[in-house]
């Protein structure tokens, strides 16, 4: 019984990769349902999401619902209003609870979790339980994105990796700078994701020119390929992000984004 675990930069598509995902045959992929008790207990946590993976295939296949954030019943796009042009932080609405499915399913159909703090600090355990793959972002894209949601990582922190990661704690109340803050915060978790098997790497980039492509390497279950998704203009998606003053702190970030982004460096160039 196929089960895949989905994790990624906060603002990297990932919810975008969900709903993608559920349009695909045989495939239920739930956002964020995990609300894990045993913070800082590795050992532990790993029970819990397998816990739920067991009562998340039953019920799908019993009562076709399951547990998911969603907003009105549906996962959708994107968890935070659409930028604007007056600066105020964006919000995220959605709720947590069981939603219909309204689709078939076979007995082996594929389960895929997506849960970006979580899995992300856990990887280590999760790894030889559960095939995981992450979705990166150029940093300079996931960074401008952070300047405009109210969530911690505009503050340059995730209580929930940092809960697994006493260490990156510290790091982060050393620094006082709130986007030094996010630039360390981000270039751990790419440290991260260089542990992953390259093949179980998606690019935002590439899941918006042939999501097929991409995702089906989570699933076997994919669709006939849909029309390319349309990347967003930095500056007009972000209007009042200081982009150049993002790209220079990022240069600090070159070796570690270079797996993922071989032109790290020259795409930088272009915003100073």
């Amino acid at each position: 019984m196929p089960t895949i675990l989905l994790t990624g930069i906060p603002r990297s598509g990932t919810t975008l990769a969900c709903k993608l995902l559920n349009e695909f045959p045989d495939t239920v992929t739930l956002a964020e349902p995990l609300s894990l008790q045993k913070r800082g207990d590795m050992a532990g946590a790993a029970e819990e999401i397998a816990d739920f993976v067991a009562q998340a295939r039953h019920d799908a296949l019993t009562t076709n619902t399951a547990v998911s954030r969603h907003i009105n019943g549906v996962v959708p796009e994107n968890w935070a209003e659409a930028p604007g042009r007056d600066q105020k932080l964006r919000q995220a609405q959605t709720s947590l609870s069981a939603i219909g499915l309204k689709k078939p399913l076979t007995d082996d159909f594929h389960l895929i979790i997506k849960q970006p703090g979580e899995f992300t600090a856990l990887y280590n355990v999760l790894k030889t339980k559960y095939p995981v793959f992450a979705l990166v972002r150029h940093p300079l894209a996931a960074l401008a994105a952070w300047q405009t949601v109210n969530m911690p990582i505009h503050e340059g922190r995730m209580p929930v990796l940092e809960a697994f990661h006493p260490e990156l704690t510290a790091q982060l109340n050393a620094i006082y700078d709130r986007v030094k803050r996010q630039v360390h915060l981000l270039g751990w978790i790419l440290d991260v994701y260089t542990r992953f098997p390259a093949e179980n790497i998606i690019r935002y980039e590439d899941m918006l020119a042939d999501s097929q492509r991409s995702l089906g390497k989570i699933t076997a279950h994919s669709q006939p390929s849909a029309k390319p998704l349309k990347a967003f203009d930095l500056q007009e998606r972000y209007p009042g992000v200081d982009l150049p003053l993002l790209a220079r702190e990022l240069q600090v970030l070159a070796e570690k984004a270079a797996p993922f982004y071989p032109d790290f460096n020259a795409s930088l160039s272009r915003y100073m």
